[in-house]
């Protein structure tokens, strides 16, 4: 039995925007003889199995790949005669991490306007108001609530780690990650990342191993929000539906903390 690898014709190399680098090498497997009783899967089996002797199991690392980023992750088998099998070794990865942002205008409710000053309506009641003798000619303020969209913006990174290696262990590290970053918002500045604290929310993560568990392809969003993801409320005043005038911080009005922090990594982690 003898096996020549990295047959020329074939062999592919792709680079996709979002399903990252694809490398395809070519191995072809002679002198198979099947078992008495063997099936044609037997002979493709033994031909995977001569060839994984060669390149390693699944999450191997692909040869020449810059960033040790790009992973074993399938082999195919064909049989193109009674004794000589093709396998195509098929790795999958991101070289180099894939950065998307992506803005979009979301709606929120609120009784300021752009410039950050109440938003009040007045009516004058008339001099022969029946309903309540007391506001006839009366002028009445009130705040009031309207929706009104505001620009945000999301950054994904998409790229992928070996089970055994620094950046991951399996899928208790997939878990260990979302329960430690997914909700939260930044503690600090993070990183070389644009904006203040608590103005980014982990807002998504998506963790797919293809392989059983040898490898991962990750998909984290973060969404960003210039003014902080703190919600501000204030004290209404029921008589006539806004915020007094003389609130002071912490005791009419303050900012909740809705999310909790968390420092977060590096990406990749």
């Amino acid at each position: 039995m003898a096996v020549a690898i990295d047959i020329i014709d074939g062999g592919t190399s792709s680079q996709h925007v979002v399903q990252g680098r694809k490398v395809t090498r070519i191995a072809k497997v002679y002198g198979l003889v099947a078992p008495l009783g063997g099936t044609q899967q037997d002979l493709l089996n033994a031909a995977v199995q001569q060839v994984q002797a060669i390149t390693g199991p699944l999450g191997s690392q692909c040869p020449g790949e810059p960033n040790g980023s790009t992973y074993l992750e399938e082999f195919i088998p064909e049989l193109l005669s009674t004794d000589v099998v093709q396998v195509r070794i098929v790795y999958k990865g991101y070289p180099q991490i894939q950065i998307e942002f992506n803005g979009s205008l979301s709606t929120v409710q609120a009784n300021l306007d752009a410039n950050g000053d109440p938003i009040t309506v007045e009516y004058t009641y008339p001099s022969d108001y029946v309903l309540n003798e007391r506001l006839r000619g009366q002028t009445i303020e009130q705040g009031v609530m309207v929706s009104r969209v505001i620009p945000e913006f999301t950054m994904s990174f998409k790229f992928t780690t070996v089970g055994s290696g620094p950046a991951g262990t399996g899928a208790d590290y997939v878990l260990n990650f979302c329960l430690s970053y997914l909700g939260c918002v930044n503690f600090g500045v993070w990183g070389s990342a644009p904006g203040a604290a608590r103005t980014w929310l982990c807002e998504n993560v998506r963790a797919i191993s293809r392989d059983g568990g040898t490898t991962y392809e990750w998909t984290v969003v973060f969404h960003y929000r210039d003014s902080n993801w703190d919600t501000l409320v204030a004290f209404i005043n029921p008589d006539d539906g806004k915020p007094p005038s003389d609130l002071l911080y912490a005791v009419g009005y303050k900012y909740i903390q809705t999310y909790e922090t968390a420092n977060f990594p590096p990406m990749p982690p």
